[in-house]
């Protein structure tokens, strides 16, 4: 049988040439708030929490339940730092997992101010590798919006096999229908 995956050791940060992603820790709250709301035009499409100006409560209140949730390994999300300079980039992790098979589905968003600059390609080769080589991923996930061209560029560029693109299967941001690609790669 399985080992109870509270009891895998997962790297609570991994490091890639330009960037750190660190288990989400208290107190990062007002980084994220800033980060958001300096992104809403680009984040609103595609992300429920970006409707509106957010505040650095309610981005500590979800910092501190994605801390606990790590710990019990039911959702693994990272935070995305410079490690040149410790500034806070955006979040990556595996909102959704499934450890019976395992498979994991990458989610992420980024500060806009920092974008078109590879860090998310750069930050989800980091996640995949960890995927396959210590999580013994069976599959990985990115599943967006067929619209959200951002996103879908990091999946292409990491070579993810689009296997489908299903129709009003997720929302938008406001809630409204859209259309989902499922790209996905898979041990050989």
């Amino acid at each position: 049988s399985m080992t109870n995956p509270i009891l895998l050791e997962i790297p609570e940060e991994l490091l890639s040439q330009r960037l750190a992603l660190r288990m989400p820790r208290p107190g990062q709250g007002r980084a994220i708030a800033e980060a958001i709301n300096a992104s809403l035009g680009e984040l609103r499409p595609f992300m429920s929490f970006a409707q509106s100006e957010t505040t650095p409560e309610a981005c500590e209140l979800e910092l501190r339940r994605d801390h606990a949730a790590f710990i019990l390994r039911e959702r693994l999300m990272f935070q995305v730092f410079l490690r040149s300079s410790d500034v806070f980039l955006g979040e990556i992790g595996f909102r959704r997992l499934n450890w019976d098979v395992p498979k994991f589905e990458i989610s992420y968003w980024l500060d806009s101010r920092h974008a078109r600059q590879g860090f998310m390609t750069e930050a989800a080769h980091t996640l995949i590798q960890c995927a396959f080589e210590t999580l013994g991923a069976a599959r990985v996930d990115i599943r967006c919006a067929s619209s959200n061209a951002a996103s879908r560029r990091v999946a292409e560029k990491l070579r993810f096999t689009l296997e489908a693109t299903l129709r009003n299967s997720m929302v938008y941001g406001d809630g409204s229908p859209a259309d989902e690609c499922v790209y996905a790669r898979v041990t050989a």
